[in-house]
């Protein structure tokens, strides 16, 4: 766990470095078309493959990459509530969605559709390790 809560801070300070230029135009300074335009080449440069230019870009990834791996691929006796949620991932899938479980519908739906397209039923540990930690790293 202090493994794990001491890469989550150094990925924040690498995000700060490495995206500090996409926190300037929230200062009103009078820089802010330019700011934003080097943020949006920044946006660019990712989408052509130059990710790991600057040493900050190359810490954030692997860090991203690390906590993936220990989320994406953990066993299902780690955390409190892991192992419910693959029952419940386990009953979906072989039941559909029944409004008579105690889960919102929209996890149902999003566990049926997991379930449809994977059949290991540590896909929705993948699955959803991969939404959470590509949405912080295109962020």
């Amino acid at each position: 766990m202090t493994l794990y809560v001491t890469l989550t801070l150094i990925m924040l300070i690498a995000l700060v470095c490495s995206k500090n230029k996409a926190l300037k135009p929230l200062m009103n300074n009078g820089q802010c078309d330019k700011d934003r335009k080097t943020f949006l080449q920044g946006r660019i440069s990712f989408a052509r493959g130059q990710l790991l230019a600057s040493p900050a870009n190359v810490l954030f990834v692997s860090i991203i990459l690390l906590l993936w791996v220990l989320t994406a691929f953990r066993n299902e006796k780690i955390g409190n509530d892991t192992t419910t949620y693959l029952k419940y991932f386990d009953l979906i899938k072989r039941s559909g969605v029944n409004k008579g479980i105690n889960f919102e519908l929209g996890y149902q739906y999003y566990c049926l559709i997991v379930g449809k397209i994977f059949p290991n039923r540590n896909a929705i540990l993948v699955v959803t390790a991969t939404i959470c930690y590509a949405g912080v790293g295109f962020y």
